[in-house]
């Protein structure tokens, strides 16, 4: 199995509050990993839009905040949101999608939301992050350092897995993997302890824990000081096809940026020779 790596970022913006602090974010993680950043705004046809001049002239402007060293770009897009920012992903071939929320909607509100019906679809990772918990560009931002990796017996658990090992290597963090369990018989005794007492000079620590996944998750990202989440994208029992409701709690109540990874990311990332979208040099 090929090794992961973040080499193509596509950051989508709709010039809200914390379009920029996102924009900052994005381009943090893509000097981290030396990887191409583009920046995407979709022009919602229900909407009465500004005029193309106007948008081009602000996009540039965002580039323009960024280091001289970043590589971006940018480019605009007509129709729905949610299908132009996934099929923009697609012939891209994105590694990862940086996507924000400004405000702290309740959970069920964040499953019928753009970012959730991209992350549920796209055909790669979701990067979520809320524009106030971000590093600014004046921060010394190493890499992650701190990785908390959802796991189950279900499949889709090795490319969490996978991704949150390929995330950790610039920062040299640790990663800790979590399952959740159901009752207190499929799990070792005092794991509660145990998330208390791990040796954080460790660069991997399995633990198992009981109770409910959404609390569970939350609550040892808080313990661990966790600067990054790894999760699905879906409840497994839901046969629908849109984000769970595990995965939209912990958007809301995470200490940190999410990263929600689809199941079989390995077999969507094909890349594909597509024309490129109309871009914006820089």
């Amino acid at each position: 199995m090929q090794a992961i790596e973040i080499r193509r970022i596509l950051c989508p913006i709709n010039f809200g509050d914390g379009s920029e602090r996102t924009v900052e974010g994005a381009s943090i993680l893509a000097a981290m990993y030396d990887a191409e950043l583009r920046l995407l705004h979709v022009v919602c046809n229900r909407f009465p839009a500004r005029d193309p001049e106007s948008l081009i002239a602000s996009l540039v402007g965002l580039t323009r905040t960024l280091p001289g060293r970043t590589r971006v770009s940018a480019a605009l897009a007509h129709g729905d949101p949610s299908s132009e920012i996934i099929q923009h992903a697609r012939i891209m071939a994105a590694d990862v999608i940086v996507m924000a929320t400004n405000r702290r909607l309740p959970p069920a509100e964040v499953r019928r939301t753009i970012v959730a019906d991209v992350a549920a679809q796209a055909p790669c990772p979701v990067l979520h992050v809320r524009p106030h918990l971000l590093p600014s560009l004046s921060d010394t931002v190493p890499g992650f350092s701190e990785i908390l990796c959802c796991v189950d017996s279900v499949a889709g658990s090795l490319e969490r897995s996978d991704y949150a090992h390929a995330l950790a290597r610039h920062g040299h963090a640790r990663i800790t993997l979590l399952n959740v369990l159901a009752t207190a018989d499929d799990a070792s005794e005092s794991t509660h302890e145990i998330a208390d007492n791990t040796d954080r000079r460790r660069d991997r620590v399995h633990l198992s824990l009981t109770g409910s996944p959404e609390s569970e998750i939350v609550t040892l990202a808080q313990r661990i000081g966790a600067d990054l989440i790894v999760m699905g994208a879906r409840d497994e029992a839901l046969p629908e096809h849109r984000l769970g409701s595990t995965t939209a709690h912990v958007m809301v109540h995470a200490p940190c940026a999410v990263l929600i990874v689809p199941r079989f990311a390995f077999q969507m990332r094909s890349r594909r020779d597509c024309p490129a979208p109309r871009e914006i040099a820089q």
